[in-house]
């Protein structure tokens, strides 16, 4: 390497480390002028006080400037970052083939890591496949992390500390030509949990930016206690059995973020048993194999903007909702329903509540389930201010199969109170809701109940008295019929001719 007067080290040609290299307390600077470093262990360790720039900034050149890839006999993070040291590495650095158990390729120990254009790729671990961090700060302005493996957090594994995303993309990636051609980049993150980012209970994400793009295991895997914010970064083409782009066990705010075209069984777009608050933003374009293609939830959901549209699924096409949905505002609709399906907008199994511009389009149903008579019924929280008719409901009833299989039928619901809540913001929301039973349009009264000309009880009894009569009826004609029949029948001959019969009788 050449060392020049400010410090800058300079390589000239390849090189393999059998043992690390440790930075202590400065600051240093290296560029790789093309060049590969190999190394059996860690590469690079930093201790307090170490700050390690690696790269040119704004580099675009097309080739590599350093390369550090971990050997086969390699079982170590390729770069450690200790308690109060930095690192950053810049564009065309390229960080590969790293294994560990935590943080294949970066180990952050409670110092900073920052990524500004570089990549990291192919490297695997238990936790943290591109990085792991156990306290600090990771801010990733820019680069890539795609390729690499882990059974938690195959990008990034965050389980302290705070991650900043700002640009760039987590997973395999593409770009539109000019000639309008797509270009693809990398390979997939894979993970049982988190394939793009994982956040666990002790740290916070922010993310303002960039693209979390076909991860295998969830965009983003958010466990119990991890907080994670949401603002201008768009989260497309992940898979996972549930949340094929955010799973929420912990906390997420949203806003102005774009969820569209994930991939789940069940909450293609967001699979959610925390808190998950919606200010903002598009869930578009995801599917389910079976509920909630665009969210799925059991904790609590709150739409206050934003819009839920072109989501898939075999019931709950745009929302599941067996938790707490408080829907205050945004839109919800022009979403589909796969097989025999209910619920196109909204199927609702748990508490729901509306109000403000909350809206529906006529396109869409929102589907109320019916337990033992019981409606799982809206909750009218305060007055609405959206458009004349805003929501369309149905009521369903679901069975379960052995085999574990959900099925649902519409059922009626005339006479039954689908609306709840004070009775003047009852009676002002009755007139922006209809139902709908076997294709007609049925209206609500102030009470927020269904009208109709008969009570449920009253028809169920109709119909039965209407079923008696007809048995009857046709018992009745069956009978006549029979008895017709014998007195009609010939009578047996006798040999004697009509004139004998007439003169017999004379």
């Amino acid at each position: 390497a050449n060392i020049d007067e400010s410090g800058i080290i300079t390589l000239i040609r390849d090189i393999h480390l059998a043992e690390s290299v440790k930075f202590k307390e400065g600051s240093y600077e290296l560029r790789g002028a093309g060049c590969i470093i190999t190394s059996d262990r860690s590469a690079f360790v930093l201790e307090s006080g170490a700050e390690l720039t690696v790269g040119i900034e704004g580099d675009l050149g097309s080739e590599p400037s350093l390369s550090l890839i971990g050997s086969d006999k390699c079982g170590e993070s390729l770069v450690v970052i200790g308690n109060g040291a930095k690192a950053t590495v810049n564009s065309g650095v390229i960080f590969s083939g790293g294994k560990a158990e935590y943080g294949g390729s970066v180990l952050i120990n409670g110092g900073e890591f920052i990524l500004n254009g570089g990549s990291i790729l192919d490297s695997e671990a238990s936790r943290g496949g591109g990085v792991y961090m156990s306290g600090g700060t990771f801010t990733f302005l820019g680069g890539t992390v795609y390729g690499c493996r882990a059974s938690c957090g195959a990008g990034v594994y965050a389980e302290a500390g705070s991650f900043v995303f700002h640009g760039g993309c987590i997973g395999k990636h593409s770009s539109i030509e000019p000639d309008g051609s797509k270009l693809e980049y990398g390979e997939k993150n894979a993970a049982e949990s988190g394939g793009g980012i994982y956040i666990s209970q002790e740290a916070e994400a922010l993310l303002r930016g960039g693209e979390i793009s076909e991860n295998d295991g969830s965009g983003i895997y958010v466990s119990e206690g991890g907080t994670v914010e949401l603002s201008g970064t768009v989260i497309t083409e992940n898979t996972a059995g549930r949340g094929g782009g955010i799973y929420n066990c912990g906390t997420v705010k949203a806003e102005k973020s774009n969820v569209s075209n994930n991939k789940a069984d069940i909450g293609g777009g967001v699979w959610n048993s925390g808190e998950y608050i919606i200010s903002g933003g598009q869930y578009s374009d995801n599917t389910a194999e079976l509920r909630g293609g665009g969210i799925y939830n059991e904790g609590t959901l709150v739409l206050s903007q934003g819009s839920v549209a072109r989501n898939t699924a075999a019931a709950g096409g745009g929302i599941y909702n067996t938790g707490s949905f408080d829907f205050k505002g945004g839109t919800v609709g022009h979403c589909k329903l796969s097989a025999d399906g209910v619920g196109d907008a909204v199927m609702n199994s748990g508490d729901m509540s509306m109000s403000g511009t909350a809206y529906v389009y006529d396109d869409n149903t929102v589907s109320l389930e019916i337990v033992s008579g019981n409606v799982s019924v809206i909750n009218v929280a305060e007055e609405f201010n959206g458009a004349d008719i805003m929501m369309t409901l149905e009521t369903v009833s679901k069975t379960t199969g052995i085999d574990g299989i959900e099925s649902y039928r519409r059922v009626s619901c005339v006479g039954l109170k689908v609306l709840r809540g004070d009775p003047a913001l009852v009676a002002s929301a009755s007139g922006h809701v209809s139902v709908l039973i076997n294709g007609r349009s049925y209206e609500i009264d102030e009470s927020g109940t269904v009208k109709g000309e008969l009570s449920v009880l009253l028809v169920v009894s109709i119909s039965l008295v209407f079923v008696i009569i007809v048995s009857a009826a046709v018992a009745f004609v069956i009978f006549v019929k029979k008895k017709r029949s014998v007195n009609s029948k010939p009578l047996p001959e006798t040999g004697i001719s009509d004139s004998t019969e007439k003169e017999d009788r004379e």
